[in-house]
This record gives structure tokens, C-alpha cells and sequence, in this order.
């Protein structure tokens, strides 16, 4: 089983008076990925995790692991988006489980 924690800030840059959003994931509490940019969607940061988790898992030599995303509650995924992901990973050998806390 892998846990995978996703965090979600605003940062303001009072300098350049801008506003970014900074995501980060934690796999097991050790830094995993992350971005720090206007332009990266919430899905596409959370597919990113899910690629680069089935990455490592592959170059590990790992097979049929469970992995549950837990999400800041900010973000709200849908039913039907849940199983989206989860389908669409979960043909992957690697991964026997992908759940949402």
C-alpha cells in the first residue's frame, strides 16, 4: 500500500503582484513531485502523481500495488471522475488499486 498526499497553496508575490498555485505530492511522507506554476490544472497534477508513482513502482521492479491519493479539501473530485482515473490506471499491471480518501 502507498499513500500519496496531495497538497494544494496559493502563493502571492507581492514583488510581481501575481498569484501561483504550488501543488505538491508525498508518497509514504517523502517528497514525491511538484509544480509551481499558473497554467497546471488540479487533474492534471493529480494524473501527473498517479505517472510518475507507476514510474518509480516500474523502475523498483514493484507490481500490483494498492495506492490511495488523499486530496486537500480544497478539491472536490466527482464520482464519475474517480473512476475515470481509476479506470484509466488501473489496466496498468502495476497497479491493482487506486482509491480516494
Amino acid at each position: 500500500m502507498k499513500n500519496i498526499t496531495i497538497t494544494l497553496k496559493k502563493v502571492e508575490l507581492e514583488r510581481s503582484r501575481s498569484v501561483y498555485r504550488a501543488f505538491t505530492a508525498k508518497i509514504d511522507g517523502k517528497d514525491l513531485t511538484n509544480t509551481f506554476d499558473e497554467d497546471t490544472t488540479v487533474i492534471d497534477f493529480i494524473e501527473n502523481t498517479i505517472r510518475q508513482t507507476l514510474a518509480n513502482a516500474i523502475s523498483d521492479r514493484e507490481n500490483n500495488i494498492d495506492i490511495t491519493i488523499t486530496l486537500p479539501d480544497e478539491i472536490t473530485l466527482s464520482a464519475a471522475l474517480k473512476t475515470h482515473l481509476k479506470d484509466k490506471y488501473e489496466v496498468d499491471e502495476v497497479f491493482n488499486s487506486i482509491t480516494f480518501a
